[in-house]
């Protein structure tokens, strides 16, 4: 036994020197000295007047550069981010791009930083084939038809469109007054913004053209809006501006100047914390500058007091990498490096010059295919992705400037999706809250501003996983929210909001501040806590309003009193916090965040993309960890990798020493060596772990803390394991050399039972935190019950513990457990297993008798059932004809959920008494819908057999349908009189045309038409099934796909309107079709007037009833009579 335990011993170590040898040297070989991945930034970092924002985008890209370098590189290989200055100048961006493109090894840039930079070098990057992703360049057409440009943020149409709508739904503006530079950026952004503006009933008084590059024009033409603003009253008005920065400055300045008091609001130019600086001279200070931005709002890509957990701790790195807070651009532009560098890494890119071509390429398809939010990449500016010209799908926030910060508008507009604007009236009546203009559609949503000061923490129960809290809570908000319904989410002995201590108002604002003193769970945030820490803090929500209608953000301003502290900051200065010994802070934050809720069939809250709905939640976290003296997380050596390496090799040398004969004499002395080592060595490998993993990918805290929990395990196992050996060398192998007698196996079994029940023990109190006495006394006690209840409860439970260690069933399981009927199992108890049966009835089935009886288990491990059953016609038909029907049928119907169309066969029985006999088979994926899918599968075989003329046998008689011949003409005509459309048609005309027309043969997997096509007929099934695949029209990428049969039809709509196919179909089996053309019912059309109309209505229901617009739906007799009034012209005109 000692030999094997040996021979374990050194094959682990001789693994773990293999493994750390590799990790210690691999940078000596292979791919690590490789060049490192090129990506190019391009930015005026030297242009005095937009460098400032050109260096933070920069530091964002490079910010994500080093992470990535610091985790180890991709694959390797370092991240290098290569600077190049266009200097703010067109012909400088030209000149820039060139080199870049005549660089052999750059992957991929991101730049340029206006929309004018960008435009000038997009054609050469577009010839070179290289991938760019911008990060503030909005120009529309920078986009349009170049497939190698992307953007991380919105486009100028978007942004003007925005800006109008929020003047007037969400401010209630009446009018408006425009001044754009004459650059495309802002001449194109002040059009997008007057024609949504006058789409949405805002009036332009006025609109002024400013070239700022001529002194002369840029003093007449603001002389002359000044002019025009003191003559419009300044209430329900406001100036909006479209042009640069720097311009804006300028144009800013001379208003206020002039005594103009107007509301002014600006797009994301103006949207930087640095904008206040440049009101900055030598003759005005600080406090003078910001009297000219306060009050002044603007469209933001993103606001600080906005930002989530991911995007927090990004700040704060950001701010103690380069001592700066980052703008909005920085956070876009670190998504933009992750983009790209996410790219690199999955498409395994080389980066080299004789690769180049192709690694651009894969970048390129790899942007593009992040096409829906669900295949985008998380980021700090939330989902990555971008739609069909490789603009960021982003949502824009208003933010205000107060006191020189940018802070969040009480008032705010969110973005629509196409479901959620068909629930508009039923979120409307809640809180009114859609807006709808063209096809933009927002919610108007409110912001409570939020803020906490803590007063005391105490009584940190890890245990109990709880934490008592004194602190002041506030909330600032306009209108009338109810502040009764907002709930702590972590409360333990509190849940809902106390009165306010103080409750005040000042204009439109509203203010309540709260006195708080209770327990609160600890770790609650939005993500687990850092390896070793607690998060103690609070989370708060509405219970009922949706992050739609009412969003949560740090009042910053209210919480941190001096510039360029942080919420850590102004924790640490309210000391002592922590009333407790043996605790600390580490990091605090405030974080303000949606959290999707499930809607658990809440009506109010079906939002019908069947992904529930967000509620916003505002957390204040303060990570706090234990004092305590440990040699966790502590690196023990200068190389911990080395130490490893030295201990391993001396491990193993003591164990091959071990295992040879000759040195028997030694073994205790080599035992204890080995014993102190292996301990060592256990150590120093815990210390490497909790000293790196937390630097890449792996270091997530439920990692280390199985880490950790594995090492608490293994201090006692091993020191166990060496006790056990111990034991056998210095005790029973003594003894039996001595007494020249074997140590009975009883004896030596005790005693390993004794060093394994203290070790389990020890593992109980110590790693688990568990009390040992009180174990010890239950153990008892439970031992005393077992021996009382050792007859029919021991078989219950001894057949429970065997089933759930061999897992013959699992819980929502289909079975048929003996002759019980079928179930779905509910529970496997100590005592009973029950099921729940078809008639909603409740089984409770003793486990003595489950585990005696046969289990039919119709779920796992395999949930695909066979179902099988007999149809019988008459002796004289055509088997394989019938076995094509039976098909065909099935076919038909195998829309039906959980029935797989790969699964479907038929198997001819022969002739018995009863009659041609068949077999059909098919599979379900849901054992409990069968009867509705053999009810579905039984209606098709039915119809497809009668229009086949064939009718169904039983035992004792026929039960035939119409015996109608299949493939002649009396059969056309029927299916000519039953097709709801084509009956409207005279009778005359049908008899004409059921002996004109003629059936077109398409075999299995035949194209029959494809969507987009042009066309004028529509389609008849006289025989087989064919597939329909319908894109959907609210989400891009999703195809409907349904079956048809004899008597269905399609292509309706090309016939008669003209519209193009709609659809994609193919034959399923060889099928016969029946097309009907334009000409052939031209001349009854065109001549009765009555039939467009009648058919109008029948189009307008079936696409209603395709759109999934129920009957029921308010809206649907009003949608239905204007559709078919629509469609009745159209086919009016198509039949001139």
């Amino acid at each position: 036994m000692l030999r094997i335990y040996q021979f374990s011993l050194l094959a682990i170590t001789l693994l773990l020197i293999i493994t750390v040898s590799y990790w210690e040297f691999k940078d000596t070989f292979g791919e690590s000295k490789a060049d490192p991945y090129i990506i190019a930034f391009s930015g005026p970092v030297t242009n005095p007047i937009r460098k400032e924002a050109a260096l933070l985008q920069q530091m964002g890209a490079q910010l994500l550069t080093e992470e990535i370098n610091a985790a180890g590189g991709i694959e390797g290989r370092q991240v290098q981010l290569e600077v190049f200055d266009d200097d703010g100048k067109a012909e400088q961006a030209i000149k820039v791009a060139k080199e870049i493109v005549s660089r052999p090894n750059t992957l991929a840039v991101i730049g340029h930083s206006t929309s004018t930079l960008s435009l000038a070098a997009a054609p050469i990057y577009e010839a070179a084939k290289i991938p760019v992703v911008s990060v503030s360049s909005t120009a529309d057409k920078l986009t349009r038809n170049r497939p190698w440009h992307f953007r991380t943020i919105f486009n100028d149409g978007l942004q003007g469109r925005f800006i109008a709508h929020y003047l007037k739904s969400a401010l209630d503006q009446q009018r408006v007054v425009v001044i754009n530079e004459a650059e495309d950026y802002g001449r194109h952004l002040g059009e997008q913004f007057i024609q949504a503006a006058r789409a949405a009933d805002l009036k332009v008084e006025a609109r002024f053209t400013v070239d700022y590059n001529n002194a002369q024009n840029t003093q007449e033409v603001l002389q002359q809006a000044i002019t025009a603003l003191k003559s419009i009253p300044e209430e329900q008005t406001t100036i909006f501006y479209a042009g640069a920065t720097e311009f804006g400055q300028v144009t800013l300045k001379k208003l206020r100047d002039s005594g103009i008091e107007h509301r002014l609001m600006g797009p994301d130019t103006v949207a930087l914390p640095s904008f206040p600086q440049l009101f900055v001279t030598k003759s005005q200070d600080w406090s003078e500058a910001i009297g000219y931005t306060d009050g002044v709002l603007v469209a933001a890509p993103l606001l600080l007091d906005f930002l989530g957990q991911r995007a927090q701790r990004m700040k704060s790195d950001f701010q103690v990498r380069f001592n700066t807070t980052p703008s909005w651009e920085s956070f876009f532009a670190y998504d933009a490096a992750l983009l790209i560098t996410d790219a690199i890494k999955k498409h395994k890119a080389l980066g080299k010059p004789e690769t180049i071509a192709e690694d651009r390429e894969k970048i390129r398809q790899h942007l593009a295919s992040l096409d829906h939010a669900t295949r985008g990449t998380p980021g700090v500016t939330g989902i990555n992705y971008f739609n069909s010209h490789g603009d960021g799908q982003k949502t824009l926030a208003v933010g205000e400037f107060s006191q020189g910060e940018i802070i969040s508008s009480f008032k705010q507009l969110q973005g629509a999706s196409k479901s959620q604007h068909k629930h508009a009236e039923k979120l409307s009546s809640q809180r009114n809250a859609l807006v709808s203009v063209m096809d933009d559609h927002y919610f108007k949503t409110a912001v409570v501003y939020s803020g906490i000061q803590f007063q005391s923490i105490s009584d940190i129960n890890p245990i109990d996983n709880s934490v008592r809290l004194e602190f002041d809570l506030w909330l600032r908000y306009q209108g009338d929210e109810d502040l009764t319904q907002i709930e702590f989410i972590n409360g333990v002995d509190i849940r809902d909001l106390p009165e306010p201590v103080v409750s005040s108002s000042l204009g439109k604002v509203n203010y309540k501040r709260y006195h708080i003193n209770a327990l609160f769970k600890l770790d609650f945030g939005p993500s687990p806590p850092r390896f070793g820490e607690h998060q103690v803090g609070v989370a708060l929500r509405h219970k009922q309003l949706q992050d739609k209608q009412l969003i949560f953000v740090s009042d910053l301003q209210g919480i941190i009193h001096k510039k360029n502290h942080g919420f850590l900051d102004q924790v640490k200065s309210n000391q002592p916090l922590l009333e407790e010994s043996g605790w600390h802070i580490n990091d605090a934050s405030l974080i303000s965040q949606s959290i999707l809720q499930k809607t658990m069939g809440n009506p109010l809250q079906l939002q019908g993309d069947g992904q529930g709905y967000s509620k916003s939640v505002f957390n204040a976290i303060i990570e706090v960890q234990r004092n305590e003296l440990t040699i966790r997380n502590r690196a023990l050596f200068d190389n911990l990798l080395y130490a490893i390496l030295i201990l391993a090799s001396i491990f193993l040398t003591l164990l091959f020493t071990n295992t040879m004969q000759r040195m028997e004499k030694m073994t205790g002395l080599l035992f204890a060596s080995q014993a102190m080592v292996g301990m060592l060595l256990i150590l120093v490998m815990e210390s490497f772990l909790l000293t790196n993993l937390p630097k890449t990918e792996f270091g997530s805290y439920y990692i280390l803390k199985n880490i950790v929990f594995a090492f608490d395990i293994l201090w006692w196992l091993g020191p166990a394991f060496y006790v056990e050996i111990g034991v056998r060398l210095f005790v029973w192998q003594p003894l039996e050399a001595r007494t020249k007698r074997k140590i009975p196996g009883v004896a030596k079994g005790f005693v390993s039972t004794i060093i394994l029940l203290i070790t389990i023990f020890g593992i109980i109190g110590f790693v688990f935190d568990r009390p040992v006495t009180s174990l010890l006394a239950t153990s008892g006690v439970v031992a005393m019950i077992i021996g009382l209840a050792i007859q029919m409860n021991i078989s219950h439970i001894f057949s429970g513990l065997a089933m759930n260690l061999e897992r013959p069933f699992r819980n929502g399981d289909m079975v048929r457990i003996g002759n019980n009927p079928v179930g779905r199992i509910l529970d496997l108890g100590w005592r009973t297993t029950r099921i729940q049966t078809g008639a909603n009835s409740v089984i409770c089935i003793p486990n003595h008798v489950v585990g005696s009886s046969t289990i039919e288990n119709f779920t796992h491990p395999n949930s695909m059932i066979f179902q099988f059953w007999d149809v019988y016609v008459d002796q004289e038909q055509d088997p394989e004809r019938v076995s094509k029907l039976i098909t065909d049928a099935a076919l038909s119907a195998s829309v039906v959920e959980g029935l797989s169309v790969d699964n479907i066969g038929v198997a001819y029985q022969g002739v018995d008494a009863r009659g041609n006999g068949f077999k059909l088979f098919y599979s379900i994926n849901d054992y409990s819908k069968r009867y509705h899918q053999k009810e579905q599968i039984w209606r098709n075989i039915r119809r497809h057999l009668n229009h086949a003329g064939i009718g169904l046998l039983t035992e004792t008689k026929h039960l035939l349908t119409e015996t109608a011949p299949t493939m002649y003409h009396g059969s056309t005509e029927v299916l000519l009189k039953e097709n709801n459309i084509l009956s409207l048609l005279p009778e005359a005309l049908r008899k004409m045309l059921a002996e004109r027309l003629e059936a077109k043969k398409y075999l299995a997997g035949d194209l029959v038409l494809k969507s987009g096509e042009t066309g004028s007929s529509m389609y008849l099934i006289q025989e087989g099934a064919v597939r329909v695949s319908l894109e959907s029209e609210e989400r891009e990428g999703d195809t409907k796909v349904t079956h048809l049969g004899i008597g269905q039809f399609f292509g309706e709509m090309s016939l008669l309107t003209g519209e193009p196919r709609s659809a994609t179909v193919h034959a399923l089996t060889e099928s016969s079709l029946l097309e009907i053309r334009k000409e052939d019912i031209f001349d009854a059309l065109h001549s009765h007037p009555e039939l467009q109309k009648a058919m109008g209505e029948l189009l307008a229901e079936r696409r209603l009833e395709n759109q999934n617009i129920l009957n029921s739906h308010k809206d649907y007799d009003e949608q239905r009579t204007s559709l078919a009034h629509l469609l009745a012209r159209s086919i009016s005109n198509f039949f001139k």
